[in-house]
């Protein structure tokens, strides 16, 4: 069971890392990435994210972020990246 999440992380893995025009012919990979620009500029309009953020990056992020097979480093992945993402990157101590 152990090697099979581990060949599930590297699987994950492997597609945060694939170039967004690789999968830019899948309807999902457009649809989502459509999606994400708009909530990205709705939350960068509001000065909740930083403006020099890029929808591929933001995605290559959650990607990777999902791909953990712990939930806690998941947790403390997201809280990371989100207190990067906004205009006064500072991670405050939990």
């Amino acid at each position: 069971m152990a090697r099979r999440t581990r060949l599930d992380h590297r699987r994950h893995i492997l597609l945060a890392q694939a170039a967004p025009t690789e999968l830019a012919d899948t309807t999902c990979h457009q649809v989502v990435t459509q999606a994400g620009e708009r909530l990205l500029s709705a939350a960068q309009a509001s000065g909740h994210v930083r403006p020099d953020v890029q929808i591929d990056e933001l995605l290559t992020l959650v990607t990777a972020i999902s791909a953990s097979p712990d939930p806690a480093s998941r947790s403390r992945m997201l809280a990371v990246v989100v207190a990067g993402l906004g205009n006064t990157p500072s991670i405050a101590s939990s």
